[in-house]
């Protein structure tokens, strides 16, 4: 803003209320920005502080032999899944390859009587 010609009295009273206005304003907005940067400052502080909760799994033990064993585990679990998906796929097939070969040496048996 420039500076306006001030040629009496009143003319550069009229200037500074003006100026005090604006700067009252200023400060208005300068206490508004530093209770944001005071709230911010705190809701970081209390995040730091909170404890970041960590499931109870023996993965994540201290020792050494307790993360084995419990890897060890999870793969045995893992194994008998993954072997029963399989052992009743293996027995769909087989059930549906043994009704056809019944069915077969049935119809062969009847071809000789």
């Amino acid at each position: 803003m420039d500076r306006p010609e001030i040629k009496n009295l009143e003319d550069l009273n009229g200037y500074l209320t003006t100026l005090e206005e604006r700067i009252a304003v200023l400060e208005q907005e300068d206490r508004t920005v530093k209770g944001v940067i005071n709230e911010i400052n705190h809701d970081l502080q209390t995040s730091k502080r909170q404890e970041i909760s960590l499931p109870g799994t023996g993965l994540l033990s201290h020792n050494f032999f307790t993360r084995a064993f419990t890897v060890w585990g999870h793969y045995v679990v893992a194994s008998l899944i993954i072997g029963l998906i399989f052992t009743f796929i293996y027995l769909a097939v087989f059930v549906m390859i043994l009704g056809n070969s019944v069915n077969f040496w049935t119809n062969f048996i009847n071809l000789f009587r």
